[in-house]
C-alpha cells in the first residue's frame, strides 16, 4: 500500500466525522432559529465560525439547549479538524524525509552497479521495456526529466535518477561510466541524439540501442553514436506481416525471446577475460550432451558464422548465441566456472 493509500485510509474515519458533524450542525442550526427567521447561510455561518473557533459571535441568541449543541459541534467539529489538519502536516513532513532518506538510499545502491543498463526515457515504450528487463532480471537505471513518473518507479522499485538525461552530471549519477549499454527510449529523434552523443562521450565502450520515430533519423543517429537504432513501426509492421504469413516462425521467436520457466530462449554470452570456455573447440566443449544448450552461431569482430564449425576455438570477445531453457543455461555457467580450459591452438 502506498503512503497516499495509506493517509487517506487514516484519514476517512475524520473526515467522515467532521463532514456529519457539518451537516448535523447546519441542520441543527437551521431547524432551530427557522421560527426566528434563520435561514440556511446563517446555519451555515454559525456552523462555520464555531469549528473554526473564530468566534465573531452568535447570529441569534441561544438558549440553553442550543448552547449543550453548540458545544457538541465545537467539541466533535474541532477535533476531527485537528486530526485531520495534523495528520496531514505529519504526513507531509514525514513523505519528505522518507524521500530524502529513499532518494540518499537509491544513489548509493546506483554508486554499486556495475555492467548494467540505463534506460533513457520512461514514456510508453520506456515503461514496457523497464518491464521487459525486470521480467529478465537484468539490473537498470531509469533517468526521466518528468517527476510524475517517479511515483511510477518507486511502486515498481526500479532505480530511478530525476533529471535530463542529455546532461553529463545525470548520466553520471545513473552510473554511465560503469555500465554496459544504454537504451534511448526519448520520443523525438532529437532528444535521443543528444543523449547517445552525451553517453558516447562518457563512455566510449558503451553499447547503445536508441529508438528512431521517422525512416531518416537512422543515419543521423548512427553518426550520433548509436550501435544500433529501432524503428518500432517498422519492426510492428514486419510482425504483422509475418504473423499473417509465417505464424508458427513467429511462435517460436516469441517463445526463444521469453523469460517463462522451462521455454525455449535465446541468449547472447559474451566470453571475457577468465571464461572457462575460451581457446576450447566447441566439439571439444560438447555442450549440447553435457547441458542441452545448442550454439547457433558465433560473433566475431562483427561478423556472424552460423552454424559454427564444430572445430572452431573460442576466443575472448566472441558472442555465442546459444538456445536453451532456463535449467540449461543454468547447467551452462556452472560448466564455465567450474571446467578447466585445455590447451589449444588460438582461434583463426
Amino acid at each position: 500500500m502506498t503512503t497516499r493509500a495509506q493517509l487517506l485510509r487514516r484519514l476517512s474515519i475524520p473526515i467522515a466525522l467532521l463532514i456529519t458533524v457539518n451537516v448535523a450542525g447546519v441542520g441543527g442550526y437551521y431547524v432551530m432559529w427557522r421560527d426566528e427567521g434563520g435561514t440556511l447561510s446563517d446555519a451555515l455561518y454559525m456552523t462555520f465560525i464555531t469549528i473554526t473557533t473564530i468566534g465573531y459571535g452568535e447570529v441569534y441568541s441561544l438558549d440553553t439547549q442550543e448552547r449543550f449543541f453548540t458545544m457538541a459541534v465545537s467539541l466533535l467539529g474541532i477535533g476531527s479538524l485537528s486530526y485531520v489538519i495534523g495528520t496531514t502536516m505529519e504526513h507531509l513532513v514525514a513523505s519528505q524525509v522518507a524521500d530524502a532518506r529513499g532518494r540518499r538510499k537509491m544513489r548509493d545502491a546506483i554508486d554499486k552497479l556495475s555492467n548494467h543498463l540505463i534506460l533513457a526515457g520512461l514514456g510508453q515504450m520506456g515503461r514496457q521495456v523497464a518491464r521487459e528487463l525486470q521480467e529478465q532480471g537484468r539490473a537498470f537505471v531509469i533517468v526521466d526529466l518528468d517527476e510524475s513518473n517517479e511515483d511510477y518507479a518507486s511502486d515498481r522499485n526500479y532505480f530511478y535518477v530525476l533529471g535530463d538525461a542529455s546532461d553529463e552530471e545525470t548520466l553520471v549519477a545513473a552510473g554511465v561510466k560503469r555500465a554496459r549499454g544504454l537504451i534511448a527510449t526519448a520520443d523525438n529523434d532529437a532528444s535521443n541524439a543528444f543523449i547517445i552523443m552525451t553517453a558516447r562521450n562518457l563512455n566510449a565502450e558503451l553499447s547503445i540501442v536508441v529508438r528512431a520515430e521517422s525512416d531518416t533519423a537512422h543515419k543521423k543517429l548512427m553518426l550520433a553514436g548509436a550501435d544500433q537504432v529501432v524503428n518500432p513501426y517498422i519492426i510492428g509492421s514486419r510482425r504483422i506481416v509475418n504473423q499473417v504469413l509465417r505464424p508458427a516462425l513467429v511462435s517460436l521467436l516469441e517463445m526463444s525471446l521469453s523469460n517463462g520457466e522451462g521455454s525455449l530462449r535465446i541468449e547472447e554470452i559474451e566470453l571475457r577475460e577468465g571464461s572457462t570456455l575460451t581457446r576450447q573447440s566447441l566439439r571439444n566443449l560438447n555442450l549440447r550432451n553435457r547441458c542441452g544448450v545448442n550454439v547457433v552461431a558465433v560473433i566475431r569482430e562483427g561478423d556472424i558464422i552460423s552454424p559454427p564449425d564444430p572445430d572452431m576455438h573460442l576466443a575472448i570477445h566472441d558472442h555465442l548465441l546459444v538456445l536453451g531453457t532456463e535449467k540449461q543455461f543454468d547447467m551452462l555457467d556452472a560448466i564455465e566456472v567450474t571446467d578447466e580450459p585445455v590447451d589449444a591452438p588460438p582461434p583463426t
